[in-house]
């Protein structure tokens, strides 16, 4: 879950505001978090239940409602997400819910070993693409590190919208030695007590349909189970059904993949394309290009300044970069849209004059700002051979910011 913030949100104030719902320095309290956090005079927690990717804290909240015994942490790498969050905790005075700002590879720095009675994934990123794959939640590394953590019983519970995120998941966990449970392709039928999420709510309205898994540790996995999780297809892709999702909902991420595919079948259909052309699919690469381009608009409509940095560090425009760029944007517009007309091609360009002869494309995509102004944009090559050989739109010359500098750089 990600959230930007919007008009009139001060985040620094709004985490001091509700700072009684943070843990800033979590180590501190490593091995003993039920016992610091019970009510003063009180009795420690029974358990401890970590909600990893906590988002706004709906679901987080909810569940530390039903389960007063039981102590919960939330933990999201968002700052937005963690005021959001903060808040909602405040405001339901939960005494048994807190925040914690961090991602999923530092948790053996805040939990001890056995610390944990369950672990909740709700709906966590899938990064579909297969360099992307190290990010992923469930790949079998983080797995074990979570095994360390937990107490014995204790539970793994995965909530998605995508078949192939959670397929991927299943042979990883297999190779980190977890036992499932139970899975379902119904989740809110099969577990109606598990609390939804904002998010999953979000998604159950474009059609989404919340699939889920629950596992808990088993015997120690071999050196070549762990091995063998490592080595399945790494990319998302590899796992689509063989319908293509053809009339019903495309999970998150997935679209122009499952597009491209699609085109990618059709054209195998028909006979006679040109042998010397640059592009086999010109639809299905535009729509991939495309959507590269505006899931990042999607990301800086949300502030996100570190994960647009590690999606685009290949190509050289990091975190600071991002950072830089985004900082410039919202001190001159209040709001970055994302509707269908920002999503048009009036703010999405392909220049191919260099397609035969150079094999790129020259693209930019305009950032649509809520004061109609219009003057930032992302430019960038694609590189049409290595985008068509891979599995993801292979950029050069990126650089995002104000178009006239933009511009004056390129030449």
């Amino acid at each position: 879950m990600h959230a930007r913030s919007p008009k009139n949100f001060v985040l620094e104030e709004r985490l001091e505001r509700y700072a009684t719902a943070i843990e800033v320095v979590p180590s501190a309290y490593r091995g003993r978090w039920a016992a610091a956090c019970a009510p003063a005079g009180g009795t420690p927690f029974a358990a401890v239940h970590l909600d990893l990717g906590c988002g706004k804290g709906s679901y987080l909240v909810e569940a530390a409602r039903l389960d007063p015994d039981t102590l919960f942490i939330g933990i999201d790498s968002e700052p937005v997400c963690i005021a959001y969050a903060a808040q909602a905790v405040c405001d339901a005075r939960v005494p048994n819910a807190l925040l914690i700002p961090g991602r999923a590879d530092d948790l053996a720095r805040v939990f001890a070993p056995g610390e944990l009675s369950a672990i909740t994934l709700s709906f966590p990123t899938p990064f579909p693409r297969k360099k992307q794959a190290p990010g992923r939640v469930t790949q079998v590394d983080r797995l074990l590190e979570y095994r360390g953590l937990m107490a014995p019983g204790g539970t793994l519970t995965l909530r998605t919208d995508s078949e192939p995120f959670l397929d991927f998941s299943m042979a990883q966990l297999a190779g980190a030695g977890w036992q499932i449970l139970w899975t379902s392709a119904g989740l809110r039928a099969d577990h109606p007590e598990i609390p939804a999420s904002e998010y999953e709510l979000k998604l159950s309205q474009e059609g989404a349909r919340s699939l889920g898994l629950c596992a808990t540790p088993g015997p120690e996995p071999t050196g070549e189970q762990v091995e063998a999780a490592r080595n399945v297809p790494q990319s998302l892709f590899a796992y689509l059904p063989d319908d293509l999702y053809e009339g019903s909902y495309i999970p998150h991420g997935m679209s122009w993949a499952v597009e491209t595919f699609r085109n990618r079948r059709a054209n195998a259909a028909r006979p006679g394309p040109l042998a010397d052309a640059v592009v086999a699919d010109r639809r299905g690469l535009t729509l991939l290009v495309r959507n590269a381009l505006f899931q990042r608009v999607r990301l800086a409509a949300r502030d996100q300044a570190d994960e647009l940095g590690d999606i685009d560090v290949e190509w050289g425009f990091g975190k600071a970069r991002w950072r830089r760029v985004l900082d410039a944007f919202y001190e001159e517009h209040e709001e970055l849209l994302t509707d269908a007309d920002a999503r048009s091609t009036a703010y999405f360009h392909i220049n191919d004059a260099d397609e035969r002869d150079d094999h790129v494309w020259h693209v930019q995509q305009v950032f649509a700002d809520s004061n109609g102004d219009h003057d930032f944009s992302i430019m960038a090559d694609v590189d049409l051979d290595a985008t068509q050989a891979g599995d993801g739109v292979v950029f050069s010359r990126y650089r995002v910011g104000v178009i006239e500098d933009l511009l004056e750089e390129g030449r």
